[in-house]
């Protein structure tokens, strides 16, 4: 674990921090940088602990596992929950610290292009990370990209918690509001969309960075939509909404004008109960001419959901060290 510089949400300098884990002998294939799932404590931290995705290392890879901005060094402060390029940019800037830090330590990887990848919040913002990479011309070459059960459209996201008047994991919603709120520094008052129990306990349930996020969905206690929101942030017309949704607009990767240019492998189950479906449906149609293998079926919940795909990536890069000329194309 470490610590790197980066930018916050005003774009002043930040020292954020993130993981690296290498294979025991530390001879390294490739690098595959991670962007991890959502989570409540800093406990969860990449930094803090180790991730679910470190089964790949022994495949001969190296994984670098940023913190976002809310967690690792940065826990005192709010987590610009969805922040597509902000995050992405907190994400490539601990890429770019760790290669010299590999080669002074002898560890340089043996082929110089890296994978990405990410489930959930993370898979938004690996999609993000592309985005950063092809569309800003940065220099770092992607061998393939693996993308699980985002939220690739944030504002259709919202619409399905509101319309069906359930929200699986309850959290989500608070946390997503002041993500936006703070990230793109809304002039917007939480009280007025924001249940009063659920604002009142904000900091401490959310902010304190104390509590998992099943223990503040726990917390939380519902997961009635219409108990989360007032009328005003059920009300798609109001004023506020329609502050919110400008910003969520803004934070989906499916509104960019941008189509991925490198391989994709994009995942999601049909019975997630957390970030709808609807979200890869849309993603397929939108980059319909993009070099995308869809990989959609009965994969469970979201976190059963979480799990094979971790396990198809492992399988994933186990076809592709049998690859001679290492194409990719569907």
């Amino acid at each position: 674990s470490g610590v790197y510089e980066s930018i916050d949400v005003d774009g002043n300098p930040i020292l954020l921090s993130g993981k690296v884990v290498v294979p025991a002998d530390g001879k390294i294939k490739r690098c595959i940088l991670v962007s991890h799932f959502t989570i409540g404590s800093n406990l969860e931290a990449p930094s803090n602990t180790f991730p679910l995705e470190g089964i790949l290392v022994k495949l001969g890879y190296a994984l670098i596992i940023p913190d976002y901005i809310g967690f690792g060094v940065t826990a005192d402060m709010v987590h610009p929950y969805l922040v597509m390029d902000l995050t992405a940019r907190n994400v490539l800037d601990m890429y770019k610290a760790v290669m010299p830090f590999l080669e002074k330590a002898g560890c340089t990887p043996q082929f110089d292009d890296i994978y990405l990848m990410g489930y959930s919040q993370g898979g938004a913002t690996t999609m993000a990370v592309q985005h950063l990479i092809e569309h800003h011309n940065e220099n770092v070459k992607i061998r393939r990209v693996f993308a699980g059960g985002g939220p690739y459209d944030i504002k259709a996201t919202y619409d399905r918690f509101v319309e069906t008047d359930v929200a699986s994991y309850p959290c989500a919603v608070p946390i997503m509001m002041q993500g936006m709120v703070v990230g793109n520094k809304l002039n917007l008052d939480m009280r007025t969309m924001m249940a009063s129990n659920i604002y009142e306990n904000l900091d401490k349930w959310v902010n304190s960075k104390f509590y998992t996020t099943n223990q503040i969905n726990a917390l939380i206690g519902t997961k009635v939509t219409s108990e989360l929101l007032t009328p005003t942030g059920m009300d798609r017309t109001s004023k506020e909404v329609s502050e919110l949704y400008k910003a969520m607009t803004e934070n989906s990767i499916l509104t960019y004008s941008w189509t991925p240019e490198a391989p994709v492998f994009m995942f999601h189950s049909m019975d997630d109960d957390v970030v709808p479906f609807e979200n890869a449906m849309r993603a397929k149609s939108k980059w319909k001419n993009a070099n995308i293998q869809y990989s959609f079926g009965h994969y469970g919940n979201h976190q059963m959901g979480c799990v094979r795909f971790i396990y198809t990536v492992q399988t994933l890069l186990e076809n592709d060290e049998k690859e001679e000329n290492g194409n990719f194309s569907f």
